[in-house]
């Protein structure tokens, strides 16, 4: 019976090791198990964080080429519809021309400016004694890049390698200049009289135009017996004009067709270059 009671004893003990080693191994493996669901849930954090960062960028990314979109269809549209010529361009140039010739047939100002003696030229005499009442025909003139690069190797006479010594803003405030005083350039031709009296009855002007196309031109009045008047004009993307009016003192100068005037305009190149700058002019006649 002792022997039996003690043989229980030993097995008891045995059992008691046994459910201890059993619990520990138990705790382990839930511990690790927990580890490894941590570990994977931190894994998948991250991927899920990184995900997001990634759909944000993507997101933020699309945004920004939506809004860029809706600028360019924006300016696209704005400019949709719009004139090389309005109503109100061709009434304010009309306007610009007649103060300009009302400074010239004025000898008060020409003598309030200081230059009462311009008024003594055969140039002076003819110009004041036309009909500008009605135009007999009105072009509108563009010169393209071709042709303001032309004026360059003209004006450097040839030496188009000149140009390479000038700043990048400097070459395009020449060219803007350029373009802009090619009627004194023509006039410059015929003496330095007529440059100066047209420096004096110049005009310019400013208004709005939303309906204008942005962009420069030129509009040419051709008349009978008189010299032709021109407006150099320039529109911005908000619609403001800015324009000068001025005389061209060209005796000789054709206008009875667009071809006509553009050879006019070529005297001022040299032979070789005046097929190049036809080809850098677009004129169109619209009166």
């Amino acid at each position: 019976m002792k022997a039996a009671r003690k043989d229980w004893k030993k097995s008891k003990k045995l059992l008691l090791w046994i459910t201890a080693a059993a619990m520990v191994l138990c705790l382990g493996a839930c511990s690790d198990q927990a580890g490894q669901d941590v570990k994977e849930s931190k894994e998948a954090s991250s991927v899920e964080t990184s995900s997001e960062s990634v759909n944000k960028g993507e997101a933020e990314s699309k945004e920004e080429n939506k809004e860029e979109s809706k600028e360019e269809n924006k300016k696209e549209s704005k400019e949709e519809g719009k004139k090389v010529v309005t109503d109100d361009l061709l009434e304010h140039a009309r306007k610009t021309l007649d103060l300009t010739l009302e400074k010239a047939r004025s000898k008060t100002y020409l003598g309030m400016m200081g230059n009462e003696s311009l008024s003594t030229g055969d140039e002076y005499q003819k110009l004041v004694s036309g009909d500008y009442s009605s135009p007999e025909k009105i072009y509108r003139i563009r010169f393209k890049e071709e042709f303001n690069n032309l004026m360059f190797t003209a004006a450097l006479d040839g030496n188009s390698l000149k140009i390479n010594e000038l700043s990048e803003e400097l070459r395009k405030d020449m060219e803007g200049r350029l373009v802009v005083s090619f009627v004194t350039v023509l006039n410059a031709r015929k003496s330095a009289k007529t440059v100066a009296l047209a420096s004096v009855i110049s005009t310019g002007s400013l208004y709005l135009d939303e309906n204008l196309a942005s962009g420069s031109g030129m509009l040419l009045y051709c008349y009978k017996d008189a010299y032709p008047l021109v407006v150099n004009f320039g529109c911005t993307e908000d619609g403001i004009v800015s324009m000068t009016g001025n005389v061209v003192f060209y005796d000789d100068f054709n206008a009875e067709s667009g071809g006509d005037v553009v050879m006019s305009i070529l005297d001022y190149f040299p032979e070789e270059l005046k097929f190049l700058a036809g080809t850098g002019i677009e004129i169109e006649e619209i009166q």
